[in-house]
């Protein structure tokens, strides 16, 4: 049942104390996608029971054109394949607005920064990396411009699974060193490291590090794992925003972390044939695997894998400005 992950939301939100009383608005990064919406619809429950006043507003970094503002960047296209994918595309991207909308809740559409455009991604040898850059700078700007922003909140929709992708990618780029080792043998690299775990923080309340301001960069959804996203944007028929990337310019175009997505699908169902004896088991049925979030963050502290907190808190805003990120500390 949905309330049963809604229950699980409210007990993190309260757990964290990522919704303060000062808190007047939250800022939704949203890609159009599963994690997003689930993360609007358990916020807009929360804002109708809990806090009224609250208002919600959905932040979409419109980078790229070709696949958030379709119908500006099908001026130059002659395919006629390219041209009705884009047009099908501007159909759900009015579908996504006019869902929420309906509901309240206001849609911002974030332009890029200068040099950060189709062309710089599209030519980029790490496309993806270079968009997720160009996003989070519009996303860190725009809470930057925000009058009354210290009062604001920016939500990501990072889950578990973006938890232990974090993880079993560190794992594997510390050839077996702790934090402490990669710290004290090198200095230049445990910044990239620690700018890692800023960008994909394992703890869900992070200040963002805007100059003269304190801002919050909080993750609502991080005590839920993708399947139940999956799951439940399905069941409730969200509004979901598809990802043309792929299907237009081909597999270059698709971030690493989806084949990690699909390895931890195929680990999950495998685990639970196991457990029930070798019966199929449906995804959309599954109990999730590493249900409990607390354990994950236990794992990363005991095997000395997360630096501390102080050294990442803090540091986003200077890290995506400078371009350090662009380097391909993200990957």
């Amino acid at each position: 049942m949905f309330n049963k992950v809604y229950t699980k939301f409210v007990k993190h939100i309260e757990e964290f104390d990522l919704i303060t009383k000062d808190t007047k608005k939250i800022v939704i990064a949203t890609s159009g996608g599963k994690d997003a919406n689930i993360m609007t619809e358990l916020l807009y429950r929360y804002k109708m029971e809990f806090r009224a006043d609250l208002e919600l507003v959905l932040a979409n970094a419109a980078i790229p054109k070709w696949k958030y503002n379709p119908t500006e960047f099908i001026k130059n296209i002659d395919d006629e394949k390219i041209i009705k994918a884009l047009e099908d595309e501007s159909v759900y991207i009015e579908k996504h607005k006019e869902y929420w909308e309906s509901k309240g809740i206001s849609t911002v559409y974030l332009e890029h920064s200068e040099g950060d455009g189709d062309d710089a991604i599209f030519n980029s040898s790490i496309p993806c990396t270079h968009c997720f850059v160009a996003q989070k700078k519009a996303l860190f700007r725009y809470m930057e411009g925000l009058e009354d922003a210290e009062h604001c909140r920016l939500a990501i929709g990072i889950t578990k699974w973006d938890i232990l992708y974090l993880a079993l990618s560190n794992i594997l780029r510390a050839n077996g060193k702790t934090w402490k080792d990669i710290k004290r043998d090198e200095p230049a690299r445990y910044e990239m490291y620690c700018q890692h775990f800023a960008t994909f923080s394992p703890i869900p309340k992070i200040n963002i590090g805007i100059p003269n301001k304190t801002v919050y960069c909080i993750e609502p959804i991080v005590c839920l794992s993708d399947m139940e996203t999956r799951e439940y944007a399905k069941t409730l028929e969200l509004p979901i925003i598809p990802d043309v990337c792929v299907s237009l310019f081909g597999e270059k175009f698709s971030s690493d972390k989806r084949f990690f997505d699909n390895f931890m699908k195929v680990t999950a169902i495998e685990e639970c044939n196991i457990a029930q004896n070798n019966q199929a088991i449906e995804l959309n049925l599954l109990d999730p695997l590493y249900s409990n979030y607390s354990d994950i963050l236990a794992l990363l502290d005991k095997t000395e894998i997360m630096p501390p907190f102080e050294d990442f808190d803090g540091i986003l805003y200077k890290s995506y400005m400078d371009e350090v990120m662009k380097a391909g500390v993200v990957d």
